[in-house]
């Protein structure tokens, strides 16, 4: 009821200021007018009527083409996708003599077109000599975000500790974008508590696709706390704002992709079909690799090995077409789905050098999710061959799983229990089909019967 009636409001205040516009222009008051269509266009912007904001920002720039208007319609722009008009009014800003804000509005662009290196040349130049606040912590943001696109967590999150430590005149969302990163560095429980508070919230246009992250993310790290249904529900509300947002046309299929994590690890036979809609509709490089990914993931799970180890060599062919954002993700995850199908092919060696090798990774990233799922790829790697492991070690592993691979931590602990023999890890794994169920809604049974059948086929006794 108070979105409606602030829509309402909003409207009105819009209305009011296109016949201020009108009367304006009739008298011959530019400066005036424009004005008055750029209040219209805030309006209209709230309610997230973009073409509408863009048309009046348009006749303002006719009227009087001043800084405030082209950063206005440059922001616009980055929220329909149309990043070469958006860049345009970046440089225009830059030659009426704001440059730091051009620069942090160009910034944006380059990094939502992934050219991530120009995204840090633009924001670390506007960072270094804005004097507004807002455009400094801004420029901080943006690097930041291309350094986490880039998988350097440390240096992403340098960043945003200097971002957040400005006293900013609007709010930026920077808790969010924190809450983003750490997601990314296995830290859900963390992340929890930036995000949720954080959903619902709306954040200035420009600044990434905000609202898409954050929900995304939200499902994310509830998905790796092991709360599927929640993570799903996010997905779901993921969805309605990607349409309402007309942000579908550059995340298409992200959601589906989403969708099949949570309920692949369920079991659910429809995990594939999501994946399969979001290899055929997406756009973003980023998302045809993972639902590749998902695939090799789902084949891998079926017993299907040599399916999954193709699908693991498509989406690795991919990722090296293009660069991206966050193509380090897609290039851990067929890391570790590698070094799984090399240890259920008996090929021990390769098992142990795909772990070791994401282990560096992660490692080097501060990802404590790969980290933990590298360990346990080389101790059942080195058991295979023969080589002592410490099982007080392995089991410090186990017990890390549920807080940074809850999903998965159920089957992850049986194939150890498997690899080692030892009853106490198949003990543990039961435990964590129950913790998951209670998560899992009405799928509790269907999920119930696929942990068991996958038990078996493991060798439960």
């Amino acid at each position: 009821m108070h979105r409606q009636a602030a829509r309402a409001r909003d409207g009105r205040v819009g209305a009011d200021a296109l016949v201020l516009a009108r009367h304006a222009r009739l008298g011959g008051e530019r400066s005036l007018a424009a004005r008055a269509l750029m209040v219209a266009a805030d309006q209209a912007t709230a309610r997230y009527d973009l073409d509408e904001a863009e048309r009046h920002l348009d006749d303002a720039i006719d009227l009087d083409p001043t800084t405030v208007a082209h950063l206005a319609r440059g922001r616009v722009r980055v929220a329909r996708s149309d990043l070469n008009g958006a860049d345009a009014d970046g440089q225009a800003v830059m030659r009426l003599g704001l440059r730091p804000e051009g620069l942090a509005l160009r910034a944006w662009v380059a990094r939502n077109r992934h050219d991530l290196d120009a995204a840090i040349r633009l924001g670390t130049e506007g960072a270094s000599t804005a004097t507004d606040p807002d455009t400094r912590a801004s420029c901080l943001l943006v690097v930041a975000m291309a350094d986490r696109g880039l998988g350097r967590l440390p240096t992403a999150d340098d960043r945003l500790a200097e971002a957040m430590a400005i006293e900013t005149r609007t709010d930026l969302g920077l808790r969010g974008w924190l809450g983003v990163l750490r997601v990314h560095q296995g830290r859900a429980a963390e992340a929890i508590d930036l995000l949720d508070p954080a959903l619902g919230a709306e954040i200035d246009v420009v600044h990434g696709f905000w609202v898409e992250h954050v929900l995304q993310m939200a499902a994310h790290a509830h998905g790796i706390n092991g709360e599927p249904t929640r993570a799903l529900a996010l997905v779901d509300r993921l969805t309605v704002e990607m349409v309402r947002r007309g942000s579908d046309v550059r995340y298409r299929g992200l959601d589906d992709n989403y969708r099949a994590w949570i309920l692949g690890n369920l079991g659910d036979p429809a995990a594939a079909d999501h994946n399969l809609r979001a290899v055929e509709q997406g756009r973003m490089p980023e998302i045809v690799v993972q639902a590749t990914l998902d695939l090799a993931a789902t084949s891998y799970h079926r017993g299907e090995f040599d399916h999954a180890t193709a699908r693991v060599a498509a989406a690795t062919d991919q990722a090296g077409l293009v660069a991206f954002t966050n193509r380090w993700r897609c290039d851990q995850r067929a890391q570790w789905l590698l070094a799984l199908l090399a240890q259920a092919d008996d090929r021990s060696d390769d098992a142990l050098a795909h772990g070791q090798r994401l282990a560096l990774d992660a490692e080097a990233r501060g990802d404590a999710g790969y980290r933990a799922l590298a360990q346990l790829a080389q101790v059942r790697a080195r058991h295979s061959l023969g080589e002592p492991v410490d099982l007080d070690q392995v089991a410090v592993s186990l017990a890390a799983l549920p807080r940074v691979t809850g999903l998965e931590a159920w089957w992850l602990t049986a194939e150890t229990a498997a690899t080692f023999g030892v009853d106490r890890w198949w003990d543990l794994a039961d435990q964590r089909v129950v913790e998951l169920a209670a998560h899992a809604g009405g799928r509790r049974d269907q999920f119930v019967a696929y942990a068991q059948q996958r038990f078996a086929r493991l060798g439960r006794r």
